[in-house]
C-alpha cells in the first residue's frame, strides 16, 4: 500500500486525483482535537468520497488539546466523544462501514514540547476511547494503534509496554511511523528488529 500523510484538516479533494495518478491509495489525514467541528469533520470525510483514495483518519490528534488551562492530555471521555463524531458523520457517506480506516492518536510517544503520554495511558485512550466506540458504532475497517515515532529503543519500548498492557484487541493494527535514518528501507531502525 502506497500511502501518504497529508491534510491534517486543509481541503484535499483537488489533490487527491494527482495523488491517485502518482499511485497513492491511502492518505494519512485528521482534525486536530481543538479545530474539530462537525463542519470540519464533514469536510475532511467530503474530500474522499467517490476517490479510489482510501482515507486514514487519526482521531485525537497527539492525545491532548489546548483548553483555558493550557495544554491537557485527553481523557477516555474526550476520544470517546471524538470518535463517535467521526463514525456518526461517517454513517452519512458511502465510506461507511468500511471505506475508511482510523488511527488512534499520532506520536503520543512524542508530546511536541509536552509531556507525553504514558504507554499505559494511551492504550486505554486507544482502546476505550477509539476502539472500543468505533466497534460499537458498527465500524469495519481497520483501526491502528501505537502510532509511535521512530527515536529508535525508545520508540520500540513505548509500543511494547502498549501491547503488554493487555488491553489492545487482536484485531488492531500496531502501527510505527518509520521515518528512515538511512535511505535503506530494508534496514531497521535501533531497537526495530526480527
Amino acid at each position: 500500500l502506497r500511502g501518504l500523510n497529508a491534510g491534517f484538516g486543509e481541503p484535499l479533494a483537488h489533490e487527491l486525483p494527482g495523488l491517485a495518478a502518482l499511485g497513492v491509495q491511502m492518505v494519512r489525514t485528521g482534525a486536530e482535537p481543538d479545530r474539530s467541528s462537525d463542519e470540519d469533520v464533514r469536510r475532511m470525510i467530503a474530500d474522499f468520497i467517490g476517490s479510489p483514495i482510501r482515507p486514514l483518519f487519526i482521531i485525537g490528534g497527539q492525545g491532548w488539546w489546548m483548553t483555558n488551562l493550557g495544554r491537557e492530555h485527553l481523557l477516555v471521555s474526550d476520544m470517546q466523544g471524538m470518535t463517535n463524531q467521526l463514525m456518526r458523520l461517517a454513517q452519512e457517506t458511502s465510506l461507511w462501514p468500511a471505506g475508511f480506516d482510523v488511527e488512534c492518536c499520532n506520536e503520543p510517544d512524542l508530546g511536541v514540547g509536552y509531556r507525553p503520554l504514558t504507554p499505559e495511558g494511551y492504550a486505554a485512550l486507544a482502546r476505550y476511547g477509539c476502539y472500543d466506540a468505533a466497534r460499537a458504532a458498527g465500524f469495519a475497517g481497520e483501526i491502528l494503534v501505537g502510532a509511535v515515532s521512530s527515536r529508535g529503543v525508545d520508540s520500540a519500548e513505548y509500543l511494547d509496554r502498549i501491547v503488554f498492557t493487555g488491553l489492545i484487541p487482536e484485531d488492531a493494527v500496531m502501527s510505527f511511523h518509520r521515518y528512515p535514518i538511512r535511505m535503506d528501507p530494508e534496514v531497521p531502525h535501533n531497537g526495530f528488529y526480527d
